[in-house]
């Protein structure tokens, strides 16, 4: 009786274990993808607002992308390692600056003020590809998906 109750317990435990990985694995797809799409409606935008073409489509897929990457954020903050965390907090930083940037441009009217702030924008959004692959490299291995990072060497 002694084995079965121990035996029950395992079960119990491993069957807590996969669930906590499923929820961890789903937090880590949404973390990424909406970073991703934060990111890409950023470009997206300050290209269109570097051709002179941008419209209300654009900025509403900003803030769109944006909401939905701060819901995901906010679920990987009760989910997520610290290791996952810190690195997604420099990829959130550099976002929320590539917004603040574009909320400044969308203010000023004047073509040279606006050009290097877009070039500044693209700058940043090109800097975050690096960071969201190192990021991705983290989650594998905390997903036991691969045992190693590429960045190590």
């Amino acid at each position: 009786m002694e084995h079965n109750e121990r035996q029950r317990l395992a079960e119990q435990e491993a069957a807590k274990e996969r669930r906590n990985m499923d929820q961890r694995r789903n937090c880590y797809v949404q973390l990424n993808a909406n970073d991703r799409n934060y990111r890409d409606a950023m470009l997206a935008y300050a290209y269109a607002l570097k051709a002179e073409s941008a419209g209300e489509a654009e900025a509403a897929e900003v803030a769109a992308a944006r909401r939905a990457q701060r819901d995901s954020r906010a679920e990987a903050q009760m989910t997520a390692s610290d290791e996952v965390l810190n690195s997604e907090g420099g990829i959130n930083a550099q976002l929320t600056e590539a917004y603040r940037l574009l909320k400044q441009i969308e203010r000023a009217s004047d073509a040279n003020t606006r050009e290097p702030l877009l070039e500044e924008v693209i700058e940043l959004l090109d800097e975050i590809i690096l960071m969201m692959s190192r990021m991705r490299a983290i989650m594998r291995i905390e997903l036991a998906i691969t045992d190693r990072s590429p960045f190590e060497d």
